[in-house]
């Protein structure tokens, strides 16, 4: 009985979302932004050794962009926002959006 991570995408999936994918290191935690107003994806070339250290990085950025793309004019992280998103890909296919 395999207890496979619900964020696992299938990488088929994830070569279409993240086309770069293959220049990365398998066994890392890399951050991946996504341009909510062009709808894709783009490296924030950004890679951790444990996953807790991709999340604390994720969170910076998000701060960051809190302050590039204020909540006021962008509708922030909200569903209808235009604030871009910070996602988190990780070794075997785990890929999950990062909030705050």
């Amino acid at each position: 009985m395999g207890t496979e991570d619900p964020r696992t995408v299938p990488r088929e999936e994830l070569l279409r979302l993240v086309p770069w994918l293959d220049e990365l290191d398998p066994a890392h935690w890399h951050l991946v932004g996504y341009d909510t107003f062009s709808d894709e994806f783009y490296p924030l070339y950004e890679s951790h050794a444990i996953e807790a250290m991709a999340q604390e990085a994720a969170i910076r950025r998000l701060m960051v962009l809190e302050v590039q793309q204020p909540t006021e004019s962008s509708g922030g992280q909200a569903d209808e926002g235009i604030q871009d998103r910070v996602f988190i890909l990780g070794p075997g296919g785990v890929f999950y959006r990062a909030v705050l």
